[in-house]
């Protein structure tokens, strides 16, 4: 987009509202000079007189009355017009005066005064996440539902769609099961404490005996890692029997943590045959936790008289996990309920029984509700068999499960909007499901119950203290992971030989870095321009290793300063240029996919059935990538597609497949430039980011994914007016001095009118 370009855009963007709710009439009447020229002497050839290129067909784009009502191809239009894809570049260019006055009216069509339609969405199930979370914030318990859930379904790159939630009988009988236990933990009795003592263990098998067992050899800084899942935080005993070869003034030592986090260290005496027990006692947390071992103090003098003296290794054969050792604490749940309702008689039980159904069910429950629920324990029951009976009844419940709308008679909208108002407990829901995946705490449902929630303040100052709580946190694992893909880095799989440093450890940290990095612009509110522009990042010891960073040293993380123009902002994390690379090179495709579909709001089309696949025969095999690419695009089917994806993807060359950065491949030194279809030149990291921070789309592409993960539906055409409504509203705030950061993009998406709203036809 040139210079003038951007400016029209922007102008477009920042103009408020006010300025664009004109009459329909006098915005049609401008139709005619502004937008119907350029289509005429610049689109029909392609899209209408003689073909139909990407099936549009603009013949009957004759009026502004017919083109506003083309939402979507009106937002993709104003897209390829922003990104100088059209018209194409073997095409004469339009004057910029032409372009900016077309950028005008489609901006103006995007933004006009039709009320926002909120959509229909299905009814939706608590994801994996939401379960997990729910629970940990009811009773204090933390599950690992890794393999006790199926993988939720996902659909427009997130898991929250409801289209796709559907209820199997297998998920339901692992509900149930679930239920019994949470009931179990939450109100423990004798028979059920031995829940609380799980034994994990591990036998080496690398095909290596030692002392008559099999063991694993840990060489060099190799380690061993064991994933346990823990009912709660509490005092463990680690045994692990093993040995080592002696050589140097040390035994062999293995150095061992849970996650990131030091928890001591076990030496070896023996000789390898001669296999002994270390133990070391340690707090751990509750839910799944990632214990390593690994060795600390290699040692390897080839020069040494003595054979046997030369190297020294370890020698892992079994390791066991036991505990809790200590009491378990009395939860809150317990404290606040349990106590109660063992000392109350029967109107604190079914108080105790309200206030629960009120927890899960996210709205005070009808009195017939709390009645059959208290009816499911036997009469001779203890207080306690009749809470768990509750609890298990509370779990099961579609109103649990779920998140049902329209329970309670909605107010049809009287500021001219479309659909039905959410009331208030159904937003607090909303509400706390979008920021902290989990229920609405107690200080939330009391706004609801005051209609404090009706009001843009109420439910804007709702919203800011959810983001300072720390279960905020649930926007990195839910939101951000699958807004990024960060995902597919775990089916990564670099080239062994090509990449031996290459091991789950390092690609847990460069997903970790990834996370704290977008936690750390949440939390401190930091401009969205930072997503792919900070100066500031996240590294352990290893993975400043891999990036030639010095001065790291442990397994913590800690906040560094980064080069300038290397390092910084989510394009130069290994996380993302590992998961966009081939096993045995860099995918300047793959890369520039990426950045399309996650950052830029503009997704390429799937290919032809035509369009081929990159030539891998011996004679092109020989070529550097750049020159293959290049012939790729001469095939007319992918060139319109890969004319912008290569140019992207090209500029990030100079990282490897595992994000080290280079100056040279196989081919020679690195070319990091690309040039995109209006024939501007993007260089290397730094032009990249320009190209990003240029107009809306970093922050189109944010809104989407954020309406797309709050709503629980895919956007639509008819959803182009929301987002075009939203960057407005962010555009206003900007113009009055506001930053735009990821809490105000949070805040336009919670209080806009498809959040607070449902569709009508969802009247129950």
């Amino acid at each position: 987009m040139t210079p003038g370009l951007r400016s029209a855009a922007l102008l477009v963007a920042f103009t408020p509202l006010g300025a664009l709710a004109q009459d329909r009439a006098a915005l049609d009447a401008r139709f005619d000079s502004e937008l119907r020229p350029l289509l005429e002497q610049r689109c029909l050839e392609c899209h209408g007189d003689r073909a139909k290129k990407g099936g549009l067909d603009l013949r009957a784009w004759t009026s502004g009355a017919f083109a506003r009502g083309e939402l979507g191809a009106l937002a993709e239009m104003q897209r390829r017009l922003e990104a100088g894809e059209m018209p194409p570049p073997e095409r004469e260019r339009p004057a910029r005066e032409e372009l900016e006055r077309a950028l005008a009216w489609i901006g103006a069509a995007l933004r006009d005064g039709a009320a926002i339609d909120p959509g229909r969405v299905s009814l939706r199930r608590l994801t994996r996440l939401e379960y997990r979370n729910t629970v940990r914030d009811l009773f204090g318990l933390a599950l690992d539902l890794e393999e006790r859930l199926p993988a939720d379904p996902v659909g427009a790159g997130f898991d929250t769609l409801g289209d796709l939630q559907l209820l199997s009988p297998l998920l339901l009988e692992r509900y149930l099961e679930l239920a019994e236990e949470i009931a179990a933990r939450a109100v423990p009795s004798a028979a059920t404490i031995d829940l609380l003592r799980p034994a994990s263990a591990f036998v080496g098998g690398d095909e290596l005996e030692v002392g008559g067992v099999e063991a694993r050899g840990l060489y060099s800084h190799g380690e061993f890692e064991l994933e346990v899942s823990l009912p709660r935080a509490g005092r463990y005993r680690l045994e692990l029997r093993g040995s080592g070869d002696q050589a140097g003034p040390e035994a062999p030592r293995l150095e061992l943590r849970a996650a990131q986090r030091a928890l001591g260290a076990v030496s070896f005496a023996s000789r390898r045959a001669e296999l002994e027990t270390q133990t070391l006692e340690v707090e751990l947390p509750a839910g799944p936790v990632r214990l390593a071992a690994e060795f600390a103090n290699d040692y390897y003098r080839p020069e040494e008289p003595d054979r046997g003296a030369r190297d020294r290794n370890v020698y892992l054969a079994s390791w066991h996990l036991r505990g809790p050792l200590d009491a378990p604490p009395r939860s809150a749940f317990q404290r606040s309920c349990v106590d109660r309702a063992d000392g109350g008689g029967e109107r604190a039980r079914e108080e105790v029984v309200r206030d629960l159904l009120e927890r899960a069910w996210r709205r005070p429950p009808e009195r017939a509700d709390v009645e059959r629920v208290l009816s499911l324990a036997p009469a001779d029951a203890t207080a306690d068999e009749a809470l768990r009976r509750a609890i298990e009844a509370a779990l099961v419940s579609p109103r649990f499960l779920f998140r049902p709308e329209g329970l309670a008679e909605s107010a049809v909208a009287e500021d001219g909007g479309v659909g039905l108002a959410l009331d208030g407990y159904e937003l607090a829901t909303r509400l706390s499901y979008f920021v902290w995946a989990s229920a609405p705490d107690d200080a939330l449902r009391a706004a609801a119950a005051r209609g404090e929630l009706a009001t843009a303040d109420g439910l804007r100052r709702e919203l800011r203290r959810l983001l300072r709580d720390v279960r905020a946190s649930a926007l990195v694992e839910g939101f951000a992971a699958q807004w990024l893909q960060l995902g597919r880095l775990e089916e990564a799989a670099p080239d062994e030989e090509r990449f031996p440093h290459f091991d789950r450890a390092l690609r847990r940290s460069m997903r970790q870095e990834t996370e704290l990095f977008f936690e750390a612009l949440l939390r401190e509110d930091r401009p969205l321009e930072e997503l792919v522009a900070a100066e500031f990042g996240f590294v352990d010891e290893r993975l400043a290793r891999h990036y030639g960073l010095e001065g790291v040293r442990g397994p913590q993380f800690r906040r560094v300063a980064l080069p300038s123009g290397e390092r910084g902002g989510i394009l130069a994390h290994a996380s993302i240029l590992t998961l966009t690379s081939n096993p045995a090179r860099t995918s300047p495709v793959k890369r520039g996919k990426w950045i399309l579909e996650v950052l830029l709001d503009a997704p390429p089309p799937p290919p032809p059935p035509e369009a081929g696949a990159l030539a891998e025969d011996p004679e092109s095999a020989l070529l550097p990538l750049r020159e293959r690419l290049a012939r790729h695009r001469r095939d007319p089917s992918c060139a319109s597609c890969h004319v912008r994806m290569d140019a992207l993807g090209f500029a990030l060359e100079a990282y490897g497949p595992t994000g080290q950065r280079r100056a040279r491949d196989e081919a020679g030194p690195i070319d990091p430039k690309g040039e995109l279809p209006d024939g501007r030149a993007v260089v290397d990291l730094a032009g990249l980011r320009a190209v990003l921070l240029e107009g809306v789309s970093l922050e189109r592409a944010a809104l989407r994914a954020l309406f797309v993960y709050a709503l629980g539906r895919e956007l639509t055409a008819t959803d182009e007016p929301l987002l075009a409504r939203a960057l407005e509203t962010l555009a206003t705030r900007r113009a009055a001095g506001e930053e735009r950061t990821l809490r105000t993009l949070i805040e336009v998406v919670a209080t806009s009118e498809a959040f607070r709203r449902r569709s009508a036809e969802d009247r129950r």
